[in-house]
């Protein structure tokens, strides 16, 4: 009988053995720390008090048909870090009737929320409130709201630098 010089290797000591095992292997190494990551960053989607944020969306949107009711509409002017609100209705009465509140004006800059402004406007008569920024608007994409006591009005600005606004529900 004649030998050969082949030894057969036992399997653990192959190569391919290994890469039809480590395969799997490392899918399952990645699916469980994908699953642990998962869990402990997980952001919460779905806010534990969503009901009571729908009921607050549902608020604010009648406070928009409110101020539709009402026939508001605002020209604002702003002038550095001064702020002049004319006030009109349709009925004269409604203007008339807020004049002792203070009304409240947000510019919500779309771009950089930490460059957002607001300012109290007081009554000064005649349907004319003023207050002051505290910092003077650029040019940016913004959003601004004329807040009242029980309506709200509210309009985009894109790309611009806000100096004369008008708002109508």
């Amino acid at each position: 009988m004649m030998q050969t010089g082949n030894t057969v290797t036992p399997w653990y000591k192959q190569f391919w053995p290994w890469v039809l095992i480590g395969l799997p292997t490392s899918v399952v190494i990645a699916s469980v720390i994908t699953y642990f990551l998962a869990i402990n960053g997980m952001d919460s989607v779905i806010s534990k008090d969503y009901y009571k944020e729908g009921l607050a969306v549902n608020a604010d949107l009648e406070r928009d048909k409110k101020a539709v009711a009402l026939g508001l509409s605002a020209d604002i002017a702003i002038d550095g870090q001064n702020v002049t609100m004319k006030l009109s209705a349709k009925d004269s009465a409604t203007v008339k009737g807020l004049a002792g509140q203070p009304i409240l004006l947000e510019l919500e800059n779309l771009s950089f929320q930490d460059k957002n402004l607001s300012a109290t406007l007081v009554p000064m008569g005649d349907g004319v409130w003023q207050g002051k920024t505290s910092a003077n608007t650029s040019q940016a994409t913004w959003l601004a709201r004329v807040i009242g006591p029980d309506w709200r009005m509210s309009h985009r600005l894109d790309n611009t630098t806000p100096t004369h606004i008008v708002l109508k529900p």
